[in-house]
């Protein structure tokens, strides 16, 4: 494929390619697809007994197995006879002349077997509540690649051993009084890492030693409603620790080849505050307010393997990512959610509600960080935004139908605002490169806009 990086982005000259190919006969770039094909068996059992009129107990059994085709398809010759390729070993010196429809630079096949149980119990009486759960599940992976000659004209596989995995919760809620309670929850997880921590389907190469996702959390909050039930809230603390993330991602090179990153080992902390209030002083007027307050990082700098061509395992090397202290994007950190609601007559509501965004980092493509000059630098901070909806709705009395009638209106984005509601930092696609590469600037990042204002109207009959 040729590319036109006259401008602040490379774009594809798809004019010059056909103009190419036609001239050579053979295509030297067409458009492809690329294929992700699953299915899924499996069966989950459960079996609930009550021991006695204080404790229950449950046990399960969960059996899966998928298997997921990856392969590529010639799409379109942009004007060539076909398109030669050497990627299968069984093609021969000459390789083969591609058509529409064909597979071509990798065609594989990855399977994964799962079984797994747990244990649950759970136990109340008077203003105690308690309950705990213990579940092992043990997973074993297998890859498939159609175009790589094991040595002996079969097709090269590779297989896991079993993998085990265990996870523990538990937690209790305790009612002071009739208008207090307390609660704790607490759980340790160790999560069988996803098939890029097992083996790697680029290389054909097994991790001879595949760490486990580990999970630590902890919740703590108190919940309080009146003496006259015109008030409810709720408040909790909660602190995880996430650490031997596994992470894949694509990684487009300059030269238009598809490279591919796997992060091993990336460590994250998450910890923050949450609120609930529900308050309502009469019958027709209803107010609530949601607050969650976080702060979420990556504690470590981590290192990963990286494969510039993934046609070419050969190419494989490993690079240090420096993400120490980057906060962790993709999702806003203070949220704040408000609502109004009115009940002038039976059967009537209005309702506004408001949602308010900040402290929102963008999601970040961690092969940009490779200098170390970049730890602990911030990405890209997306603007904070308000929307408002308005919600109207009317159930007609029966006497005025035989049926229940009910008509609906809503107003989305009300103040029709602007905002951003998703971001990637230094796009691989969309970055303004006048300014150089990796500068966690608006310009660098992709963006993608909220939704306009807009509305609907709604008639709902349910006959009896």
């Amino acid at each position: 494929m040729q590319w036109n990086s006259s401008g602040p982005s490379r774009v594809v000259d798809y004019d010059g390619t056909i103009a190419t190919n036609q001239e050579n006969g053979e295509s030297q770039g067409v458009l492809r697809n690329s294929h992700n094909v699953q299915w899924t068996i499996g069966t989950i059992s459960k079996l609930k007994v009550e021991m006695t009129e204080t404790l229950t107990l449950e046990a399960g059994v969960d059996w899966r197995t998928a298997s997921i085709d990856h392969y590529r398809t010639v799409r379109d010759l942009l004007g060539g006879s076909g398109y030669r390729r050497f990627d299968n070993d069984f093609w021969g010196d000459s390789g083969k002349l591609l058509q529409p429809g064909d597979r071509f630079n990798y065609n594989n096949t990855n399977k994964v077997d799962w079984l797994g149980g747990f244990l649950q119990g759970a136990y109340q009486s008077g203003g105690i509540y308690a309950y705990g759960m213990a579940g092992y599940s043990a997973i074993k992976y297998s890859h498939e690649d159609y175009f790589r000659d094991a040595g002996d004209g079969t097709t090269f596989t590779i297989a896991t051993d079993r993998i085990g995995g265990y996870q523990i919760k538990g937690g209790a809620s305790y009612l002071v009084n009739d208008m207090i309670s307390v609660f704790v929850n607490a759980g340790l997880v160790s999560k069988v890492p996803i098939l890029d921590g097992a083996l790697n389907d680029i290389t054909g190469v097994l991790n001879p030693d595949p760490q486990n996702e580990q999970f630590q959390a902890i919740e703590a909050g108190i919940s309080y409603v009146s003496a006259d039930r015109t008030l409810n809230s709720t408040v909790s603390l909660y602190n995880t620790v996430w650490n031997d993330r596994t992470i894949t991602r694509s990684v487009l090179e300059q030269n238009g080849d598809d490279g591919l990153i796997n992060i091993l080992g990336l460590n994250a902390l998450h910890r923050g505050i949450e609120a609930e209030v529900a308050y309502q002083p009469l019958r027709s007027l209803r107010a609530d307010l949601a607050l969650s307050i976080g702060n979420w990082r990556y504690t470590d700098d981590v290192s990963a393997r990286y494969t510039p061509d993934r046609s070419d395992p050969s190419t494989q090397e490993t690079v240090s990512l420096y993400v120490k202290d980057v906060k962790v994007g993709d999702a806003p950190q203070t949220q704040v959610a408000y609502a109004i609601s009115v009940f002038p007559v039976r059967g009537m509501y209005a309702k506004i509600t408001g949602r308010s965004y900040s402290n929102y980092y963008a999601d970040f493509d961690p092969s940009s960080r490779t200098d170390r000059g970049q730890s602990g630098q911030p990405v890209w901070k997306v603007p904070g935004y308000n929307i408002f909806d308005i919600n109207l709705g009317y159930t007609i009395p029966r006497r005025l139908g035989p049926g229940q009638v009910r008509v609906f209106a809503n107003v989305f984005n009300l103040f029709d605002s602007f905002y951003i509601q998703d971001a990637t930092n230094n796009s691989r696609f969309n970055a303004f490169r006048g300014n150089g590469t990796g500068a966690n600037r608006a310009d660098d990042a992709e963006v993608f806009l909220g939704l306009p204002r807009s509305f609907n109207l709604g008639l709902q009959v349910t006959l009896q």
